[in-house]
């Protein structure tokens, strides 16, 4: 049996057993990633399906019966995974598992969305600037592909109505007026179109 399979047996059970057999994989995962022993980048497409069937099988409307922290290793493997290729192909399968999970009214799926959003648009503090700026090109262009711009361009606006907020209220520090800049300039971007998804801007 392959390790996605283990994963949906483990939390189909969801017992305290098959939590810790669960922990213990994830825990190889998070050691090896690097290597590749455990998933590889041609995981990923399996991994965003992973979630969505955990969603759609095991849960309710509520998306509690499986603890979110549990569900948030495998969100992290698929982002850490993706973060290793770097390949167009895989922020295509984001993409294309983004609009399916926002076929699903559960709230982990929306969350899920907002963190691929956040961390494929906006980068990670351990990213240099030239990665951040080179992923987003790759995930715009993927999103696009995939008509999900619509997702982009609501992200954006929900995340500039709050700075807007604070800003009525108070100066804005650095790094906040740098993220209102990012999100102005992602804004514009998913307005238009990119026929390359490498293409800098």
């Amino acid at each position: 049996m392959c390790s996605v399979d283990l994963i949906y047996q483990y939390l189909k059970e969801y017992s305290k057993e098959t939590v810790e057999q669960f922990d213990d994989l994830m825990d190889q995962v998070m050691d090896q990633a690097k290597q590749g022993n455990v998933f590889a980048e041609e995981d990923i497409d399996d991994l965003c399906n992973l979630l969505f069937t955990v969603e759609r099988d095991l849960e309710d409307e509520s998306s509690y019966n499986i603890d979110w922290t549990i569900k948030d290793r495998i969100m992290e493997t698929i982002i850490i995974l993706i973060w290793n290729s770097g390949q167009p192909t895989c922020f295509e399968i984001i993409a294309k598992a983004i609009g399916k999970y926002s076929t699903l009214s559960r709230p982990y799926l929306k969350y899920v969305i907002e963190t691929f959003l956040t961390v494929f648009l906006l980068g990670a503090p351990s990213q240099s600037e030239d990665e951040i700026v080179r992923n987003r090109a790759i995930f715009l262009g993927a999103m696009k592909g995939y008509t999900q711009k619509e997702i982009v361009k609501k992200f954006c606006e929900s995340n500039l109505k709050q700075i807007k907020e604070k800003e009525k209220n108070e100066e804005l520090p650095l790094k906040t007026q740098e993220l209102k800049s990012s999100l102005l300039d992602i804004y514009k971007l998913s307005l238009i179109h990119i026929s390359e998804p490498t293409r800098p801007y």
